[in-house]
């Protein structure tokens, strides 16, 4: 027997490992890798060829003699080729990670049980005990095969592509022989106990599937027992899943997994946002198989997926796939005010198109979680390589001249869209692979302010891949700056500058000392905005509490507060609003603490002086998606009908995205508490009431309020203030002002309300910002050049924008300087 292996089989290995290193550094795509897969398949019939120079003594025509270590390596590299052509004709989508190290580890476990070269024996039995769990993978894409193994067997003799569909036969196949003949390097009993372990993992896995899955059907107990019937039965499903791996695989099949069903009788081609991140997992197919679908709509599986995972950004709207895009750089540039306790941020995005045809057009969709309180101002698009601003129009404009453009037309836009939850959405048509695509977005942020510090945090985005994104950013502070607290990433470049150029930085956050406020205020259309310090009023003793309570909570939070409320009487909501007593707290509570989310009925508070105490994490429903329900009628009902808003205290600031549209809306009053501050505090100072000027708008996150004056009144102001006070102010006044008519669907919104929205230059529920390729468009779809307005925010902000009657003057002194210039020259 040979001690060593032939040149054609090193050969061989190098070839499995370029096959396998293009293979997992090609991105997935519909058809972007076709001429790697082709690359893949030259690989596997060069090999096959290649490997007749091994032939054994003896070989005939019909009985061909090639070592079995060749056939494992050519059977390997076609199986690497599988994989790279299910990137271009998607028979399955996209496989997880630990399937891929899997298969890497098994396909090297196959090739080494097959070699004649004795290795120590812990490594046999180590690689034999893979090539067992190896088994079990290529016995599963058998049998999902089977029903294309006719069509496989008749296009062998077209290209022989189709040999790519009976790939999983005969690695059954020459692996069970492999063992049965017992070659040196292949020990049957490892690779049994190899089986076992892989049996017994699924058998494990599909029970706690099913677990899950019957722990979430039992909602229907909820629901059968909820005879007010105002909250849509999904709700009920949704506050069942307790956990967001098993709700993306249990509640997301077909929808983030692929199951067997579709895979036996279609090439189950991706459509919708969804299918981007969609995987055809074999334990979740297998897990799926084994139970029963829960009886629920597509439209019901997104809102719970929504509701309880990180997947919204996935549900939003698109009309075009955008599977080969990739984040490629990011610029960040921030202008910090602490005198104001505002920022200003803008983001500049590249977009690469990783297709390999370069007239492919697909779209991108970003969605960005903001800063409580802020707002997005500026928008802008490179065409042709310039850098064309953006037009405010109302959301229904935009959202037709977008759709009717891309969908139609395919040409250039980009629209930025208000959500709900503290989110805005921006989409943009077409990012080709001749060019990177730039984007750039401008934001004002109220700085958060706790105790005597404030503080920014970086903005949170979601969009196309961005594992290779490369990011810059650079901070510049506009004022004073005590004591500040930068990430260790930065580096001091100029006074108050600060520069960071590297690989994507996430969450991230800077805090100083918080500074006086600045007297100066801003001037616009003659009037000034000034921003002044909440003057504590006093603090409010309830006369009813009413908590929250989902699994965010600590059992300990709640019995503090019992026991500190004294005698003020405790509701909480489960299908009814009931107050707690010393007989059935620990039950309801205990109950309670069960819900992933909660949605608190705020039309059922019938306390006027009441207190609303809440807590939970970001996933959760937002009032859209209740629309059409008797719970959502009565909430939107009660927000029109009722001036006062509910006073609300947040734990830690943790606020639920149901809590943060409300909050929106200005149907909540909230105020951040800490847990430590509620057990060291009596809850009569929990919350803080102010005086609050006439139509002052209150940014309780900065603890500071905006203010409108005449102009006439305050002719001794600077007026060297950011316009961001502006752009605040009328943002949180529309809100204030016409929040509750948001709600309500076709409902008919006041024109001054528009005329704020235009005013200030903000993206709002009424208001979007577009980029259109030519004026012609902007005409065809009547979006007009915005007058009497801010525009487009900028990093050069100055505190006054000149009045009608001002630029008129300026405008009649560049004539008569022109003019007598032009004179001095004859």
């Amino acid at each position: 027997m040979k001690s060593k292996l032939s040149s054609i089989q090193l050969i061989g290995i190098f070839l499995f490992i370029a096959s396998i290193s293009i293979y997992y550094l090609t991105s997935l795509a519909s058809n972007n890798d076709a001429p790697v897969f082709f690359i893949n398949y030259i690989i596997a019939a060069f090999y096959f060829l290649l490997s007749f120079g091994d032939l054994r003594k003896g070989s005939k025509v019909y009985k061909i003699k090639i070592p079995r270590l060749n056939w494992h390596i050519l059977l390997s590299i076609l199986t690497v080729s599988c994989f790279t052509l299910n990137k271009t004709i998607e028979i399955f989508t996209s496989i997880p990670l630990w399937l891929e190290i899997l298969l890497f580890i098994g396909l090297c476990s196959y090739m080494i049980i097959g070699s004649h070269i004795a290795m120590p024996k812990f490594a046999s039995y180590t690689f034999s005990f893979f090539s067992g769990i190896s088994i079990t993978i290529f016995l599963y894409y058998s049998i999902i095969l089977i029903p294309f193994t006719p069509f496989a067997i008749i296009g062998l003799f077209l290209l022989g592509l189709s040999i790519h569909f009976l790939i999983p036969y005969f690695l059954l196949a020459t692996t069970i022989v492999t063992w049965q003949k017992k070659f040196i390097n292949a020990y049957v009993k490892p690779a049994l106990f190899g089986v076992l372990f892989a049996l017994l993992f699924t058998i494990t896995y599909v029970s706690i599937y099913s677990y899950h899955q019957k722990k979430i059907e039992s909602s229907i107990i909820n629901i059968v027992l909820n005879e007010s019937e105002e909250i849509p039965d999904w709700i009920s499903y949704a506050q069942n899943c307790q956990s967001e791996y098993w709700t993306k695989r249990i509640i997301g099949h077909e929808l983030l997994y692929d199951v067997i069903k579709n895979s036996w009788w279609s090439l189950g081609f991706n459509t919708g946002s969804f299918s981007e991140l969609k995987v055809h997992d074999p334990l979740v197919s297998i897990a799926a198989a084994f139970n029963k679908t829960i009886s629920l709509s597509r439209k019901e599986r997104i809102k719970i997926i929504n509701s309880t995972t990180d997947s919204r950004h996935y549900s939003y709207e698109k009309l075009w796939s955008g599977k080969d895009l990739q984040q490629s750089k990011k610029l960040t540039d921030i202008r910090i005010y602490p005198e104001y306790r505002i920022a200003y941020t803008e983001l500049n995005i590249w977009t690469t198109n990783n297709n390999k045809w370069i007239n492919n057009r697909q779209e991108a969709l970003y969605t960005f979680q903001l800063p409580e309180g802020a707002v997005a101002t500026s928008l802008s698009l490179w065409i042709n390589g310039k850098e064309e601003k953006s037009r405010l129009t109302t959301r229904k404009k935009a959202a037709n001249a977008y759709k009717t453009i891309v969908g139609v037309e395919l040409r250039d836009p980009v629209v930025l869209h208000w959500q709900e939850g503290n989110r805005l959405t921006a989409t943009i048509f077409p990012c080709t692979p001749k060019e990177d695509r730039r984007l750039k977005i401008g934001f004002t942020i109220p700085l958060k302010k706790i105790d005597d510090q404030i503080f920014f945090e970086n903005i949170r985005l979601k969009g196309p891949d961005r594992k290779f994104m490369s990011e810059t950013i650079h901070l510049k502070i506009v004022g004073k700056s005590n004591n500040l607290e930068l990430p260790s990433f930065f580096k001091q470049e100029n006074t108050n500058q600060y520069i960071f150029n590297g690989s994507k930085r996430n969450d991230w956050k800077l805090s100083m000392s918080a500074p006086f406020l600045s007297d100066n205020s801003f001037s616009f259309n003659n009037k000034l905005f000034k921003m002044v310090p909440l003057q504590f009023q006093s603090s409010l003793k309830p006369q009813s509490i009413y908590l929250d309570i989902n699994k965010s909570w600590s059992k300990s939070t709640i019995n503090t507060i019992i026991n500190k409320a004294n005698n003020i009487p405790i509701f909480v909501y489960d299908n009814e609003m009931l107050q707690l007593t010393n007989e059935n707290k620990d039950h309801i509570i205990d109950r309670l603490l069960k819900n992933s989310f909660s949605i608190f009925p705020v039309h059922k508070v019938t306390h006027s002086n009441a207190l609303l105490i809440t807590e939970g994490d970001i996933h959760s429903p937002v009032p859209s998606e209740l629309k059409g329900s008797t719970f959502n009628k009565a909430l939107t009902n009660h927000i029109g009908q009722t001036e006062n808003k509910l006073k609300t205290i947040v734990i830690d600031g943790e606020k639920s995205a149901y809590i943060s549209t409300l909050e929106q809306y200005k149907a909540l009053s909230c105020q951040n508490v800490s847990e430590k501050t509620i057990k060291e505090q009596s809850f009569d100072k929990w919350f803080k009431e102010y005086n609050i000027e006439d139509n002052a708008v209150t940014l309780s996150m900065s603890e500071v309020q905006i203010i409108p004056v005449d102009k006439s009144e305050e002719d001794n102001t600077k007026n060297e203030a950011p316009s961001h006070l502006m752009r605040l102010y009328n943002y949180h006044s529309i809100l204030q002002q016409a929040g509750h008519l948001f709600l309500q669907e076709d409902t008919e919104i006041p024109e001054k309300i528009y005329d704020l929205c235009q005013e200030a230059y903000i993206v709002s529920p009424i208001s979007s910002l577009i980029v259109l390729e030519t004026i012609e468009d902007y005409k065809r779809f009547n979006i007009e050049k915005n007058k009497n307005s801010l525009q487009n925010a900028t990093l050069k902000d100055s505190g006054a924008v000149p009045e009608p009657e001002e630029w008129a003057l300026i405008l009649t002194l560049v004539v008569i300087i022109t003019i007598s210039y032009l004179k001095f020259r004859k």
